[in-house]
């Protein structure tokens, strides 16, 4: 036992010798981050720019950045490289950033591009890389074609990521997260200003092309002076794919091919949708427009089948979350820390009578896939499909049975909030 004692703490030993060499080593450079689990820790605004100096390498952030942090004035404020800020990490196809960052859950806030380029965003173009868990706040994006928050050329994984801030592009492909898309984007939004001269605007994405957009949404308003303006992707191309995503902000279009969802559309959009109220756009296009009510109720995303569920024997929860009082009554990714209602869903109803109604006075038993007997019936929502709120019926329940007495509806929706 001694034996194995000595043998494991010399490996040990030798390991730290060489850590300290490659920490002496790279410490002669100029530039050192520690790296744990072979993810290399980020803590400073230089830590993040020297990302640029290994574009394949795997990187963690570990706190927020700001402009009170160390290096914001030498790297990402308006007073960097001639007013033009941020250089964005993987510049161009030919570098690249093919690595991994996880932005930890923490946030980015502050930065600032004003260039005269294509590519822009904390990242230039990620090409079969990925980028997670990046937060990005109060920051102002400007550049030519392909601009967004976050990347301006994706062709990677970008997962629960988000941005909220300001993008301007004088050219095209424009979006409040990413500027153009070829990869897959899922379980990210963007509350954005978005505001480009040219074609493909987008509240989340400026142009789909051939990518994937999964569970994500946008809420800022978009402004497009060119064809293909919508308010979650401007141009979704062919190939490529929507699902179960929805946008809110106001749409204003300069150009041919507006829609509340998506302006120009040649791809796949599937179980999405858009506020005909909010965004201005009420004309039939790409996805399912629905009114601020319908919205800020789960029925519509629930008959769509979204991902709302706690699996409690696994211990894992859907993407989507919902609660009337979180998000404006949207629904919001579990991520974002909102808390979550669950709510039972009707699986049975009797009589089934759609079309005309019941009679007055009839009692309607409504059977849920769940034991509501808890409920607070203070917290039953009871609406008519078309003519919106129903109150003064008597409630009771039974187990998984809930009786509306005194009922005349119409396809009756029942939503509860607090089971």
């Amino acid at each position: 036992m001694a034996r194995m004692n000595l043998q494991f703490y010399a490996q040990f030993q030798l390991a730290s010798a060489r850590n300290l060499a490659m920490m002496l080593l790279l410490s002669t450079y100029g530039w050192f981050a520690p790296a744990v689990m072979g993810q290399t820790q980020i803590s400073t605004w230089e830590d993040l720019h020297h990302i640029r100096d290994n574009l394949s390498s795997e990187y963690i952030l570990v706190n927020d950045l700001n402009e009170n942090t160390d290096g914001y004035n030498t790297y990402a404020s308006e007073l960097v490289n001639d007013g033009e800020g941020w250089l964005p990490i993987g510049r161009n196809s030919d570098n690249p950033f093919t690595g991994i960052f996880d932005g930890g859950g923490y946030v980015i806030q502050h930065l600032f591009i004003n260039r005269n380029s294509h590519r822009i965003g904390l990242f230039g173009v990620v090409q079969n890389g990925e980028v997670k868990n990046v937060y990005l706040e109060n920051i102002n994006v400007t550049g030519d074609n392909y601009v967004g928050g976050l990347i301006g050329n994706n062709a990677g994984l970008v997962t629960s990521s988000y941005a909220t801030s300001t993008i301007d592009g004088d050219g095209n492909s424009v979006g409040g997260l990413i500027g153009n898309n070829t990869g897959l984007v899922t379980s990210s939004y963007a509350t954005s200003t978005v505001n480009g001269d040219g074609n493909s605007v987008g509240g989340l994405v400026g142009s789909n092309n051939g990518g994937n957009i999964n569970s994500s949404y946008a809420l800022g308003n978009v402004n497009g002076g060119g064809s293909g303006t919508g308010g979650l992707v401007g141009v979704n191309a062919i190939g490529g794919t929507v699902r179960t995503s929805y946008a809110t902000g106001a749409v204003n279009g300069g150009g041919s091919y507006v829609g509340g969802l998506i302006g120009s559309g040649f791809g796949d959009v599937t179980d999405s949708f858009w506020n005909t109220e909010t965004t201005g756009q009420d004309e039939p296009g790409e996805g399912i427009g629905l009114t601020t009510n319908e919205m800020q109720r789960p029925n519509p995303f629930l008959d769509a089948n979204w991902d709302f569920w706690n699996d409690d024997d696994s211990g894992t929860n859907g993407a989507w979350g919902w609660n009337p009082d979180e998000n404006d009554g949207y629904p919001f990714l579990r991520y974002q820390g909102f808390v979550d209602v669950t709510f039972p869903v009707v699986e049975n109803k009797v009589p089934e009578n759609d079309e005309t109604g019941v009679e007055v006075n009839t009692v309607i038993t409504l059977e849920f896939n769940q034991d509501v007997n808890e409920v607070d019936l203070d917290e039953v929502q009871i609406t008519n499909a078309d003519t919106g709120p129903v109150s003064g019926l008597a409630v009771t329940l039974d187990g998984n049975k809930l009786a509306l007495e005194d009922a005349e509806l119409i396809q009756p929706d029942v939503n509860i909030l607090a089971p």
